[in-house]
């Protein structure tokens, strides 16, 4: 979909805009509709209606999202057909798919008899999807004319670990800098403006799911309040979790501390009156927010996630260098990664899926938050904890960590939108 939101969604939509700009005639082609979306130049389709779309009225079936080649190969292969047809009729030249199931799709076009040059992106690390996942893409993804990974931790992952060589290259995401300038220089809604107004404040920009790791980031948080008690927590987005979160925020009595305050759709004034931008990921593909925070030149702590944000901030950095945390790189500071099997640790049970890349079942949900706020700290959150005191206390370090926008201008689109260009 074009949810607002979503950080595929909102990097077609970035690339979709700029290509229309250029000069090319685009099409949007959505599996499923959802409101709101980004603002997008272009004709706009979904996969279950051959004509264009009617944003205010259209309703659409949700896609299985678990692929399964076995149970649900008929609509793969129906839907595969659809976007072929899709594409004749619109004479289209060059397909564009963003999403490791969308890719699936596309690509089974190509071999259906799709006449269009596919150019496949992924932006999720390969290694958080499931054995069947890897397997499929080992398998499709060579059968593309383009393979874009959004980081070159992910390019790697790819050639060395999955044997997908040669049409491969890295193309990072765009980001505008002058217009996040300009929106950054708007009020905060009348109705937050409040939360604002005092205290230091830490933000978090993300989904609201286990990958985003944002109960690690509360749960660090509680011993930040204990000594600062009006330090503040800032989490922009939606997503399944977010009655779990809450309900953790009111057992480790922060209602007055962390606030959910959902999708915006101009983070850029909630980021600017922050003092410090808080990446929690387990794992990444190159997250947008955090390339957001460095061009309003805020603070910025991350985890050392696989893959993004050592790249991002650390460019120096080998990849795949051992470091000691945390690590005070040029334009952030990495700290480690949370060990999600830490949650398991005093529960008999085991999850049902044991596939590195399920977090979204009820039942993974359960374990987590039936116990996770009487669990004590790990080392990971404890050493979190201690640098969000470290950012609070040293005016010098903060100072140190507030040129991140010298760093964003190479994300910029002009620079972007040259590669993409020369590959179409």
């Amino acid at each position: 979909s074009l949810a607002l939101g979503g950080g595929a969604e909102r990097a077609a939509v970035s690339l979709g805009n700029e290509l229309y700009q250029n000069g090319h005639e685009i099409t949007y082609l959505a599996f499923q509709d959802k409101n709101p979306k980004y603002e997008f130049n272009g004709e706009y389709y979904i996969l279950n209606q051959n004509h264009t779309f009617n944003q205010d009225t259209a309703k659409i079936k949700t896609l299985n999202d678990n692929l399964n080649f076995f149970k649900n190969g008929l609509k793969l292969i129906k839907n595969s057909l659809k976007i072929k047809n899709i594409c004749s009729q619109k004479n289209i030249d060059t397909i564009i798919s963003v999403g490791a199931e969308v890719n699936y799709h596309v690509i089974l076009s190509g071999i259906l008899g799709n006449k269009s040059k596919i150019i496949v992106t992924h932006h999720q690390n390969p290694e958080s999807f499931s054995v069947n996942h890897k397997r499929v893409m080992k398998i499709l993804y060579p059968k593309s004319d383009m393979v874009i990974c959004v980081s070159k931790t992910m390019e790697n992952i790819f050639k060395k670990k999955m044997g997908i060589k040669s049409n491969i290259l890295t193309i990072y995401n765009i980001l505008d800098i002058k217009n996040c300038i300009k929106l950054s220089g708007e009020k905060i809604p009348h109705e937050y403006q409040e939360i604002f107004k005092s205290g230091f404040i830490f933000i978090n920009i993300g989904r609201l799911d286990a990958s985003k790791g944002q109960w690690f980031l509360i749960r660090s948080f509680r011993n930040v309040v204990d000594k600062y008690n009006d330090a503040k927590l800032v989490i922009l987005g939606n997503g399944e979790l977010k009655k779990e979160l809450e309900d953790l925020i009111k057992k480790l009595h922060l209602k007055e501390n962390v606030f959910l305050l959902g999708n915006q759709n101009n983070v850029f004034p909630f980021l600017k009156n922050s003092n410090c931008f808080v990446l929690s990921s387990l794992f990444e593909g190159l997250p947008v927010s955090l390339l957001e925070a460095l061009s309003t030149n805020l603070t910025i702590i991350s985890t050392d996630c696989r893959s993004g944000p050592r790249e991002i901030l650390c460019p120096d950095l080998e990849l795949d260098r051992r470091i000691e945390y945390p690590y005070f790189g040029k334009y952030g500071i990495l700290t480690n990664t949370f060990d999600r099997k830490s949650i398991f640790e005093t529960i008999n049970e085991k999850p049902l899926n044991k596939d590195e890349g399920d977090f979204s079942n009820l039942f993974f949900k359960k374990l987590i938050f039936d116990t996770i706020d009487e669990k004590p700290l790990t080392k990971e959150e404890e050493n979190l904890t201690n640098l969000m005191i470290k950012i609070i206390e040293e005016d010098k370090l903060r100072k140190e960590y507030s040129l991140g926008q010298e760093r964003a201008w190479n994300f910029d689109k002009t620079k972007i939108m040259e590669i993409w260009e020369e590959i179409i």
